[in-house]
């Protein structure tokens, strides 16, 4: 008999989320157990998830010279009935009276406690609702609840806003900065964005001073007033959105990525003179194009894919095609409309309760978004005259070779789905997706 905990961490100060795995050819385990102080409490054998470790069966058969090749891995999140602030052990009970003491001194950090927790999520063959809605969601949930409210830390202002705007832009950054001036130079072409409040939040306070410099040079060369907002710590994409709706004043809002660029100057008039024509709109994006001018996003919708569970995930319209595709060039209300370039009245947005904060790492947010516009009545609409280059992915580090990064994807699209499948399921009765040869799987920000 061999056992391991791999990670151990406290979502908050009454649960534990474990992680690690049994060799037990002979079937000797009896029972496990939490010990807090004084306080013990059983760990239901229904309660652990189990899936298969390659690598711990192909250790197990090189130490023990054992071809059993079994559910290795157990992973477990549970209400703990003391406080696992100090620690603690899980024994072990063996059926021959055997006892094994493996301590255990979590972690309350919020951050490493959500990696740990992310990087645990099985790989897709050994994936489940079941691990999902009973072990890692509430784990993330309990995890989030506790973070410290994000906000600005500093606020700086530079040039004259307009007093009364019609339209706050809010752009987050993170990551490459340096994007900030590719777009200020064209902003600096377009009288509009002038008359409107801009508003960049700077989501990486280790950054803060340099970038600070940067936007001063910046200010001075394009002279294109805009506020800069310091996150008082990395808060996540969403965070930093709502914390710049938060510190902006114009009636409408319209969000948008760093890398996202306009093709020529009045795009955002335009917009707003759409908006304006209808009441009960609530998130109106725009035609998104390649650097090579192919579409990226000429609206959203939502496709079941192949995986035995049927997660639902974010596409786009026309991914791919030509800017003169014949259907793309249509106005038309969409299921969703990605985050990237999105326009909704303030009062609307604050009506559905803003940006989700408890999506993670920048995916799902605005497909969310759009969906409680649509709970709650309104509808999403594209806009194909409005035209802006889209640098997808540009504006985030890459993903590639970043368990973590990959398992926050696969939760967001759970999350979703968990929330959401029902009404998603209604819209796409009544909106068609595009055709097999032009479907192209695409994250929503």
């Amino acid at each position: 008999f061999a056992v391991c905990l791999d990670h151990w961490v406290s979502p908050d100060a009454t649960s534990l989320f474990l992680r690690g795995w049994f060799w037990d050819p002979g079937q000797q385990l009896l029972r496990l157990e939490i010990v807090m102080g004084p306080h013990v409490q059983p760990v239901p054998a229904a309660g652990l998830m189990r899936y298969p470790r390659k690598d711990v069966a192909a250790h197990c058969q090189k130490r023990f010279s054992d071809d059993t090749m079994d559910n290795h891995g157990f992973l477990t999140f549970l209400s703990t009935e003391a406080p696992t602030t100090g620690g603690g052990f899980l024994r072990v009970v063996l059926k021959d009276g055997q006892i094994v003491e493996l301590p255990i001194s979590p972690s309350t950090d919020p951050f490493l406690s959500q990696h740990h927790i992310l990087e645990s999520i099985p790989s897709e063959p050994f994936f489940n609702s079941a691990l999902m809605a009973n072990h890692i969601g509430p784990a993330i949930s309990r995890v989030r609840s506790g973070l410290p409210s994000a906000r600005a830390g500093r606020t700086l202002s530079f040039g004259s806003s307009p007093s009364k705007p019609e339209l706050s832009i809010i752009v987050p950054l993170y990551g490459r900065v340096e994007l900030m001036e590719h777009q200020l130079a064209q902003f600096a072409n377009d009288p509009a964005i002038s008359t409107s409040e801009l508003i960049y939040v700077l989501d990486d306070p280790s950054r803060g001073a340099e970038f600070e410099f940067y936007a001063f040079h910046l200010a001075q060369l394009y002279r294109v007033p805009f506020q800069v907002l310091v996150m008082e710590r990395n808060s996540g994409y969403s965070a930093a959105n709502n914390v710049g709706a938060a510190a902006s004043s114009a009636p409408f809002l319209l969000f948008l990525n760093s890398d996202v660029f306009p093709t020529k100057p009045g795009w955002t008039t335009r917009l707003l003179a759409l908006h304006n024509t209808d009441p009960h709109l609530g998130a109106l994006g725009c035609k998104l194009l390649y650097e090579d001018c192919s579409i990226q996003h000429a609206g959203m919708y939502f496709y079941q894919d192949f995986h035995p569970y049927k997660l639902w995930i974010n596409m786009h319209y026309f991914k791919g095609l030509p800017r003169d595709w014949p259907e793309a060039c249509v106005d038309r209300v969409v299921p969703a409309v990605t985050g990237a370039a999105l326009l909704a009245r303030r009062a609307v947005f604050e009506q559905v309760g803003g940006w989700d904060e408890s999506y993670i790492l920048a995916n799902y947010e605005d497909s969310d978004l759009c969906l409680r516009f649509v709970k709650n009545g309104y509808t999403n609409r594209y806009c194909s005259s409005v035209e802006l280059y889209h640098l997808e992915r540009q504006s985030q580090k890459s993903a590639e070779a970043d368990p973590v990064r990959i398992n926050s994807d696969f939760y967001n699209r759970w999350l979703q789905t968990f929330r959401w499948g029902g009404l998603i399921e209604d819209l796409m009765k009544q909106h068609v997706p595009a055709s097999a040869g032009q479907i192209q799987a695409g994250s929503a920000i």
